[in-house]
């Protein structure tokens, strides 16, 4: 099959007249999606140029990665479908599914082979022999499409196909598209200006208005977190309500003509502040079924103007400041023109508008899904031919944890195209060599787990077996921790335990068998080598030989407290915690806060994050760094919602990412960037040496993923928090 890649693909018609501008989208391999939006915004023109029927003026089109501008339609190995059926009246309904195969040469059996196939599939196999005039508009659509499954193209490219039929028709034909999708396993570019069909049918929409894309994303997250007030008010059904105000520097909305006026509550206080929108006018947006009307209390009280009964649903109307403002209630209550209500709102979904430049003024939700999203969409692997590395599986996890909260599939697909590009049918694993007992190779294996509850597919369960392995022939030291690594004997290194040690425990208790204790000693080895009995710190690394340039000749210790490490540490604990056994957590419990408090008061005062080295904040040249401090934030919200500090600690790492965001996060033409992460810093001999001159000379990186990933595992905890 096929993926697709459109770069500043722009339309200009002899006449000057530009329908499609700047046009840049990834259309994955096997993915369902949807252009929207009304007429004459570009989308049909854009579909055409993909096609083949229109030429591209400006931009190059790639598709299965092979540039494409040049190609005729028949060499892009596409089929389209158009509004009108095409169908031709004085064939029968195998004879149209077959013209296209018999034009190309193929013999008679192989196209009535397929004729027959693609019947069946569509269900018209009793039909083969009969005209399209005795089929109804469903069944016709239906032969249209087998005309083009018959090809086997790579690509089907849809245009409008649904307009010409009546509801009832639509709503059938939409699921069965949705399963012919599933079926063929081709990828699908559909165009419609009906909502209903992107938001049912797409894996992904890209709203177009102007011929400009205006929004790309999954359904849910396009209907909950829309780019703009076009978006916002586009895609909905009743729209988007919008109300002009603004908000005082106490926290409270007031409508333009004072008609209303409530106190916002935290959350939507600090959307207002974080974008600096204190006193300006705004406006608010509320989704119909986001208000609720009752007759005893709410934030306002309005008098009804209309009634729209239907059903299992009422539209109710009324005014503020002179806009039409509809809600949408489930309720067997019957409401009257003229009646008094009082009007609450969702406060969860207010979404707020800057009025001019109709942009979202984004909560910390929106920002960081937005954020998360474009590190993924051009994701393959961290190193260009090294594949399961532990940036990977930071990323991995990411994702996977993003989409077992939000359940979109755009999460999930990133996950399974990397794993697809790496792990083979067998099982076996693109670069990985066991031998090797590189304890970094371990961690991606984590995202394996989800995959395979949710796909079933063996391979991922078999890569789990061979991961597994490595760690049951790991290399120890003395007391039963695993080497860092081959390369690295008889050492144990902080971040080793994290990548180690949760992939070790989940795929025990996979493959049934337990070794909640061998782990849990080797937590206890980290401390009895690793920790500071002075501060309560952790240091880097631990070498039971001594002989390493960097490993104290009386304590085989790392002579510094570096940030990254020490929030591996905690990670581990945090995330590796559900599997032990109460006694072991409650011993690991302990550990935990000693090292939280040991850390606090190490913090800087403006921005609340930990430094490069973290107990000397005033050494020249030392800097605050954001991977250890995301890592440190991570595991206290993680730690808090998961029992293990009581929740006055919440707010330790909740104003750590709010530091982060202030000292480092910036956004760049609609681009989001981190900085401050500091890039490697393992340990070796010769300049790796662990001396402070090396943590402090270390290249400084933007989006890097070993500050990301904890970074938006921490959004993402915040974000639940505030849920």
């Amino acid at each position: 099959m096929a993926n697709i890649k459109l770069v500043n693909i722009n339309k200009i018609y002899p006449n000057g007249a530009q329908a499609v501008y700047d046009f840049n989208l990834d259309i994955y391999d096997k993915e369902f999606i949807v252009f929207v939006g009304p007429s004459g915004c570009g989308k049909t023109t854009t579909l055409r140029m993909i096609a083949g029927l229109e030429d591209i003026t400006k931009g190059k089109l790639y598709i299965d990665n092979v540039f494409s501008n040049g190609l005729t339609p028949k060499e892009r190995n596409i089929s389209m479908v158009f509004q009108s059926y095409a169908l031709f009246p004085h064939m029968t309904v195998g004879e149209n599914i077959g013209f296209g195969l018999q034009l190309r040469g193929y013999n008679y059996d192989y196209v009535q082979t397929k004729i027959k196939e693609t019947a069946e599939i569509l269900g018209l196999s009793e039909y083969i022999n009969k005209k399209p005039k005795v089929l109804s508009g469903g069944q016709r659509q239906r032969v249209a499409l087998g005309r083009a499954i018959a090809r086997n193209a790579s690509v089907f490219l849809l245009d409008e196909p649904l307009s010409n039929l009546d509801a009832k028709l639509r709503v059938q034909m939409r699921s069965e598209l949705i399963s012919l999708h599933k079926d063929v396993g081709a990828t699908f570019v559909y165009v419609t200006h009906d909502q209903v069909e992107a938001m049912t049918m797409a894996s992904r929409i890209v709203v177009m208005n102007d011929g400009y894309i205006q929004q790309v994303g999954a359904p849910k997250e396009i209907y909950d977190n829309p780019t703009n007030m076009f978006v916002a008010g586009f895609i909905g059904t009743p729209p988007m309500n919008f109300i002009f105000g603004s908000v005082s520097e106490t926290g409270v909305f007031t409508s333009t003509n004072n008609d209303v006026s409530f106190s916002l509550d935290a959350e939507l206080k600090n959307t207002i502040s974080r974008n600096n929108f204190f006193t300006k006018e705004i406006a608010l947006g509320i989704r119909p079924e986001h208000i609720l009307i009752n007759d005893k209390e709410g934030l306002f009280n309005a008098t009804i103007t209309n009634v729209e009964l239907l059903g299992s649903e009422t539209n109710i109307f009324f005014k503020i400041d002179e806009s039409t403002i509809i809600a949408n209630l489930s309720t067997d209550r019957i409401y009257l023109k003229g009646e008094n209500v009082f009007v609450n709102f969702n406060y969860s979904k207010i979404l707020f508008f800057d009025p001019v430049t109709k942009a979202n003024l984004r909560s910390i939700k929106q920002e960081k899904y937005n954020f998360v999203k474009q590190i993924l969409i051009n994701f393959r692997s961290y190193h260009e031919k090294k594949f399961m590395t532990y940036e990977d599986g930071l990323l991995l996890i990411n994702a996977m944890n993003y989409y077992n909260y939000t359940k979109d599939d755009f999460y999930l697909n990133a996950c399974i195209r990397y794993l697809d590009k790496t792990i083979a049918e067998d099982g076996s694993i693109r670069s990985y060599v066991l031998e090797d007992y590189n304890i970094d190779n371990i961690l991606a294996g984590n995202v394996l787990f989800d995959v395979y509850e949710i796909t079933k597919n063996n391979k991922y369960k078999t890569a789990i077996s061979r991961l597994y392995s490595q760690l049951k022939t790991h290399p120890r030291t003395s007391d039963g921790s695993f080497w860092h690594k081959k390369r690295y004997p008889n050492q144990i290194w902080l971040d080793g335990l994290y990548m180690g040690q949760l992939f070790y425990l989940r795929a025990a208790k996979f493959l049934g068998e337990d070794v909640t204790s061998d782990s849990f000693k080797q937590f206890m080895n980290v401390k009895k080598y690793l920790l500071n009995e002075e501060n309560g710190l952790y240091y880097h690394a631990y070498d039971e030989t001594k002989t390493m340039q960097w490993a104290s000749k009386v304590d085989g210790k790392s002579p510094n407290v570096w940030s990254r490490s020490i929030g591996w540490w905690l990670m581990a604990i945090v995330d590796c915690y559900k599997y032990f056994n109460k006694e072991q957590q409650a011993e690991l419990k302990t550990i935990f806060k000693q090292a939280i408090d040991s850390i606090l008061p190490h913090l800087d005062s403006v921005y609340n994050m930990m430094y490069q080295i973290v107990d000397k904040p005033s050494l020249n040249g030392n800097y605050l760094e954001t991977s250890g401090s995301s890592m440190f934030a991570y595991s206290i919200l993680k730690a808090v919602q998961d029992g293990i500090l009581d929740s006055s600690y919440y707010e330790y790492g909740y104003k750590t990412i709010v530091g982060i965001d202030k000292k480092y996060l910036t956004e760049v033409s609609g681009e989001y960037i981190l900085d401050g992460i500091c890039k490697v810093a393992g340990l070796d001999n010769q300049a790796r040496d662990g001396s402070e001159k090396y943590y402090l000379s270390e290249p400084i990186s933007k989006n890097e993923i070993k500050g990301l990933s904890p970074y938006f595992n921490a959004c993402l905890l915040i974000i639940k928090h505030n849920k």
